[in-house]
């Protein structure tokens, strides 16, 4: 499933025809991952990230279509997994996710990829809001939250300076003081 996402081609990542189709369906499928997070856990350890999400993010940043169930996905794969029990088998699980996250903010440490997203935050804004438009803001900030939550001393400085020099920053300052802009104060003072 996910070579259908796209391609390299003269060093530009492509995607492929059925690229927002195909990742629709990934999402349904972490829609409904279970409780030890085995659909995050394939994803993350096919490299899917690295290969496909980040040059997509990196090259397509005016075809919405294809922005919107990548930028969900990506919320979601970075979101931390919850323990619903305290036993080996849940721990375990967490562990191994936790290092997968750990891994993501480390490739997350460019400039481009937080560029991308403070583009796609700032044209929602600049938008009477749709459905679609709410929703890919509402993904982005959570995109953002989850990768400065996750806990990685080795990435931590160089994401923090990418997160600071992209601008977006400064936007999640401007959003959190904004009034006609209240409905998104709540996921800026989570992040």
């Amino acid at each position: 499933m996910t070579s259908e996402i796209g391609y390299v081609e003269d060093g530009v990542y492509k995607p492929d025809e059925n690229c927002s189709e195909t990742l629709s369906q990934i999402n349904e499928l972490v829609d409904e991952d279970d409780d030890f997070g085995s659909t995050k856990q394939q994803l993350a350890a096919s490299n899917i990230f690295e290969t496909d999400l980040l040059p997509l993010l990196e090259h397509q940043s005016e075809e919405d279509s294809i922005f919107e169930p990548l930028i969900k996905f990506l919320s979601a794969i970075t979101c931390p997994l919850t323990l619903k029990q305290e036993d080996k088998v849940h721990s375990v699980n967490k562990k191994i996710m936790d290092d997968h996250q750990k891994n993501f903010k480390r490739h997350f440490a460019r400039a481009v990829y937080w560029v991308r997203v403070r583009e796609k935050i700032e044209r929602g804004l600049n938008l009477d809001f749709t459905k679609t438009l709410k929703d890919v803001t509402g993904y982005s900030f959570n995109l953002v939250r989850n990768l400065i939550d996750i806990e990685s001393e080795a990435a931590y400085e160089r994401t923090l300076c990418c997160f600071a020099d992209s601008g977006i920053a400064k936007l999640i300052q401007f959003v959190g003081i904004e009034e006609t802009l209240n409905i998104w104060h709540r996921q800026v003072t989570e992040i």
